[in-house]
């Protein structure tokens, strides 16, 4: 499915209008100067490097994020360019924002897009419904692109109790809004449970690759 430009974690899990790709933009694709970036996807607080060819040589160009300047440097002899710099935080409550970067030498303009994501978590919606029964969208964020993503239903004890696949992990840093479903597909035990997300299909308490956990009180 297509993701939204931006995902608002917490109880009430609130959509952007604009989608993303599910397949990462790295590089402008013009006949002109083009940018290019060593990721699709940076965690808040990863330094982004950009390089660029095809600009005026030895010419100021700025560097802009979504409109905002990130500052002005020189092009080298040969027109290329290469900059680095810290994209900012995100908004209370976002967890992951798509933004297009711009380069501009006054004649030229080259764009590229990267995601902006917090590290790897899980949110569920509020839903409908009363207690563990009611219907909610699970949100994640920052599990990887392409895989498919699943949630464990791990009991007080420690056990495994059940295991629901979410649907396939798309966009540039592997995010997921899932339609709603029950909280818990049975009808849990008193206690507090674990509910274990990753793109692992079989349960494991110590999973490979990304991870998250959410603990929902019972009873």
């Amino acid at each position: 499915m297509p993701l939204p430009r931006a995902i608002s974690a917490g109880a009430g899990v609130t959509l952007g209008v604009a989608a993303l790709s599910a397949t990462p933009a790295l590089a402008a694709k013009s006949a002109g100067p083009k940018l290019s970036l060593a990721h699709g996807c940076y965690r808040v607080g990863q330094k982004v490097t950009v390089s660029g060819s095809g600009f005026i040589a030895s010419a100021p160009y700025d560097l802009t994020v979504d409109g905002v300047d990130f500052g002005q440097a020189l092009t080298s002899g040969k027109g290329t360019l290469r900059s680095t710099f810290s994209p900012g935080g995100l908004p209370a409550g976002k967890v992951q924002v798509a933004d297009s970067l711009t380069a501009s030498d006054g004649d030229h303009a080259a764009r590229a897009s990267f995601t902006l994501t917090r590290p790897t978590g899980a949110a569920y919606g509020a839903g409908k419904g009363s207690s563990t029964r009611r219907k909610v969208p699970f949100v994640l964020w920052d599990f990887g692109a392409g895989a498919h993503a699943y949630v464990h239903y791990v009991s007080p004890g420690g056990q495994l109790r059940a295991t629901a696949a979410l649907g396939r992990l798309t966009g540039q840093c592997g995010a997921l809004l899932s339609k709603p479903a029950q909280l818990f597909p049975f009808n849990p035990s008193a206690g507090r449970w674990t509910l274990q997300f990753d793109t692992q299909r079989g349960y494991q308490a110590k999973p490979r690759g990304p991870v998250a956990r959410i603990r929902v009180k019972t009873g």
